[in-house]
């Protein structure tokens, strides 16, 4: 029994090129004398439907939504420190577009995590911009579908979330920083 068939009419599915979808209904379609069952998916965000066959709803990257049980796990990636990696953007945005497009809800946010300390600077570029928000918004989006809940709350909530917690580890960075430059001119 494959994936695919539990999917149907009226529920919340993920795909990993546009984000949280809408199974509106399911129909058939004909095609060379054999019926194909397809789901027509809204996605709000794209502002598109798609019309997916029931037999390739995987391989093409669609998704049930993360258990409700798991959204803490996602809330405490935002808890972490965030990874600076030390790397040219160009070679960061495609590491971070790989995760964003792998409908990997965790890795999707890992990416919010770590973009979110420049997300204030005004001269950063627009590709760091655009793949921020689209992160942020996915999260967001699949959180809201579970807890029925509206997509610009639970973004806030994941903003406000991140200020807390990376502000500590600046001020601890910071501490440790200090701490360091007392010991270098108790030695002196």
């Amino acid at each position: 029994m494959s994936n695919s068939k539990v999917f149907k009419s009226n529920m919340h599915v993920f795909c990993k090129n546009h984000g949280v979808g809408y199974i509106q209904y399911t129909t058939e379609i004909d095609v060379m004398d054999q019926v194909i069952k397809c789901f027509e998916i809204f996605f709000q965000n794209d502002n598109i439907v798609l019309t997916v066959p029931e037999e390739k709803m995987a391989s093409v990257g669609i998704r049930h939504l993360i258990p409700k049980k798991m959204i803490s796990d996602v809330m405490n990636i935002f808890k972490a420190e965030a990874k600076c990696i030390r790397v040219i953007w160009s070679k960061r945005s495609k590491e971070y577009e790989q995760k964003l497009y792998s409908g990997d809800i965790y890795a999707i946010a890992e990416v919010v995590r770590d973009l979110y300390g420049n997300a204030s600077n005004p001269s950063r570029s627009y590709s760091e911009r655009v793949i921020f928000e689209k992160a942020v918004y996915r999260v967001a989006a699949e959180i809201s579908a579970l807890q029925e809940r509206d997509v610009e709350d639970v973004q806030a909530e994941i903003l406000k979330t991140l200020a807390m917690y990376q502000d500590i580890y600046k001020t601890e960075s910071n501490d440790t920083q200090s701490t360091t430059n007392d010991f270098e001119n108790f030695a002196v």
